[in-house]
């Protein structure tokens, strides 16, 4: 179930980026694992029938994972509904809303390589000139981390959305030890060449757990040193250190989840 956790986290993080005019309730913590859970069980079963009911009653932060799930079944029926709320939602600041477009695009593309294609090209758009909502750009990013090939990677690299970068780092993790795949995201993080990075080595580190906790706390003690007015790197440094004390805060969290009740038999 770390999946569902990670998604639900990420789900109510994005509550915080919600305009004002969107009037969008914040779900119910309970309700919304709930249907986390539910999607990934309909998904499983490839239950095209059962995700479409979900994607109809859900809250909106699960929405966006049901219609992605749809997409990679190829679900053809889901196709209007998912244009619409990709209509509808595509602009909201949640990055997390442009997985509907990224749902129709993988409906839309039949095969392996027409979809990578398609999520390139979306990916890769410059900004100035995308024709496509920045969620859905950076979804795309993301999207492709599921693909495989060098050229993704290459493609990707200088792309500066969340999605791609999340997507580049992953793919050079995959290719190291645990320790060392650590370290590469604590660079990544210390670095914090653009927020784009940062947030993507952030969230490996949170997948990671427990086993970041030490090379986290090292970060931290070197940053502090640096949180002096005169230090140059004073604000960079503040903002490390905050995004530290959220994975360790995330790492306790599921730690205490993950642990038996204390009354249990």
């Amino acid at each position: 179930m770390r999946f569902t956790h990670l998604a639900l986290a990420l789900a109510l993080g994005a509550a915080g980026a919600r305009p004002a005019h969107a009037n969008l309730p914040i779900p119910d913590p309970k309700v919304l694992a709930k249907h986390l859970a539910q999607a990934e069980e309909l998904y499983a079963k490839r239950d095209v029938d059962g995700l479409l009911r979900l994607l109809e009653k859900a809250h909106l932060f699960a929405k966006q994972e049901v219609a992605l799930k749809l997409g990679r079944l190829g679900a053809e029926r889901a196709l209007p509904v998912l244009r619409e709320h990709d209509r509808r939602y595509a602009r909201f600041p949640c990055a997390a809303s442009g997985r509907f477009g990224v749902a129709v695009i993988l409906i839309e593309n039949k095969t392996k390589d027409a979809q990578k294609k398609a999520l390139l090209a979306v990916a890769t758009e410059p900004r100035k000139k995308a024709k496509r909502a920045r969620s859905v750009v950076d979804a795309a990013g993301r999207e492709l981390g599921r693909f495989d090939g060098d050229d993704i990677v290459t493609a990707l690299a200088g792309v500066n959305t969340y999605g791609a970068q999340h997507t580049v780092l992953e793919a050079r993790c995959r290719k190291l030890s645990r320790s060392d795949a650590i370290a590469l995201c604590i660079a990544v993080l210390e670095a914090h060449e653009t927020p784009m990075k940062a947030q993507a080595a952030e969230r490996i580190l949170a997948v990671f757990g427990s086993h970041a906790r030490s090379e986290i706390e090292k970060l931290i003690a070197r940053v502090e040193k640096r949180i002096k007015p005169a230090d140059p790197t004073f604000t960079k440094a503040k903002t490390i250190r905050s995004r530290c004390r959220w994975l360790l805060k995330r790492i306790r969290r599921e730690e205490t989840a993950a642990k038996p009740d204390a009354g249990g038999g």
